[in-house]
């Protein structure tokens, strides 16, 4: 059977053009970019705490209480980030399962942990919760621009929960910060000022995942795109 497919003589010189606009950088760099990257986010967010009056700001309850609960949240940050930043045993990734379980696990860890030092001091004051999602949602914010930036177009499966969990692992880093600067451990105030600001940002990640996170579609020697399977 006589083969009628004629390729387009123009298709090998649009392809090298369009990588030779686009070069792919060698490993060696993008490492170097992405930890300059989450370098400048973790100056950005240490000077937004200090900005918005640092330690002193959570002077009201005791010392070791603080310290306590800091450590704590740091654990689950740098637990989240692992799982939610590397790429595990798999080239392709992690399984769903991974991404789905850590993502929705947060803010119930989050929950726990702050009231579980409920009651054990004397709060020095009363609040809402509004300057606690305000100074999470900035912090996580500069996290999770240097964290979409390192892994975007890289991901095959499931981008969507990926970005669940790295949105996730950003509110994480950012309630350690925001630990330290609010001395509140009460019922209501955890679930508005500190687990409110966790969902939101899940929300953000799971939206931003297939958009950022997934491979590009890949242009089809027709002129269509095949979307990459994520």
């Amino acid at each position: 059977m006589q083969n009628d497919f004629k390729p387009d003589p123009s298709l090998r010189d649009r392809v090298l053009a369009q990588a030779s606009q686009n070069p792919v950088p060698t490993r060696d760099v993008h490492t170097r970019r992405a930890r300059l990257g989450y370098a400048a986010a973790l100056v950005l967010s240490l000077v937004i705490f200090q900005a918005s009056g640092g330690l002193e700001h959570g002077a009201g309850r005791p010392a070791h209480l603080t310290a306590i609960i800091a450590l704590g949240s740091l654990l689950v940050a740098g637990i989240a980030a692992r799982l939610a930043l590397t790429a595990g045993p798999s080239m392709l990734g992690r399984h769903r399962a991974v991404y789905a379980t850590l993502a929705l696990s947060l803010p119930v860890v989050t929950y726990g942990w702050l009231t579980a030092f409920a009651g054990q001091y004397v709060e020095p004051f009363q609040r809402v919760g509004w300057r606690c999602v305000g100074l999470t949602l900035a912090i996580a914010g500069v996290v999770l621009v240097a964290a979409l930036r390192d892994r975007r177009h890289s991901v095959v499966h499931h981008a969507g929960w990926q970005g669940a969990a790295i949105g996730g692992a950003a509110a994480a880093w950012a309630s350690v910060l925001v630990d330290l600067w609010c001395p509140l451990t009460n019922v209501a105030h955890v679930a508005f000022g500190h687990v409110l600001p966790v969902v939101l940002l899940i929300a953000v990640g799971t939206v931003l995942g297939p958009r950022i996170l997934a491979i590009r579609p890949v242009v089809g020697e027709t002129g269509g795109q095949g979307a990459a399977k994520a």
